[in-house]
Parts: C-alpha cells; sequence; structure tokens
C-alpha cells in the first residue's frame, strides 16, 4: 500500500500512545490519498488491526502541515481529482 506507519510517542518518557483499552496507535502516511477507501478497507482487514480514524463524510476540514511545516487547510472535495 505504499504507507510508512510509525507508532505514535506517548507523553511518557520512552512511552507510546495508547487507546483507553490499551491498542497503541498508529499513524499512518502516504504520498497520496486518492484511494483512501481501498486503504482503509484493506487495514480493517488486517489481523490485529482494532479500528482505523477514517471518518467519511464527517469531517470537512483538516488543518495539517505540509512539507514545509507551513500550517495548511484541506477542505472537502480538495483531494478529489
Amino acid at each position: 500500500m505504499r504507507l510508512k506507519a510509525e507508532l505514535r510517542p506517548g507523553s511518557a518518557v520512552a512511552s507510546y500512545a495508547r487507546t483507553p483499552l490499551g491498542n497503541y496507535l498508529i499513524d499512518c502516511y502516504c504520498e497520496s490519498w486518492q484511494d483512501i477507501k481501498k486503504i482503509n478497507s484493506k487495514l480493517n482487514s488486517l489481523n490485529g488491526v482494532v479500528s482505523t480514524s477514517y471518518f467519511e463524510n464527517i469531517v470537512h476540514s483538516v488543518l495539517t502541515l505540509d512539507k514545509n511545516n507551513n500550517p495548511i487547510e484541506i477542505k472537502k472535495g480538495d483531494l478529489h481529482a
């Protein structure tokens, strides 16, 4: 799937973030999210994956940083080809 996955660091020294039920949080990065539905489906089908945080038709805007660490807003529809 060409994803880069990293365990999310925790707030304590040498720890990783966990859900309230104790599951690790793993952040995935991809150069293109055009096939997000397929990526989400494949991730959810993997043994050990409890859930993803892809919320289709719920989020309308995302605030993030670009490759140069400049803040940007991505609005619903901006990523459609």
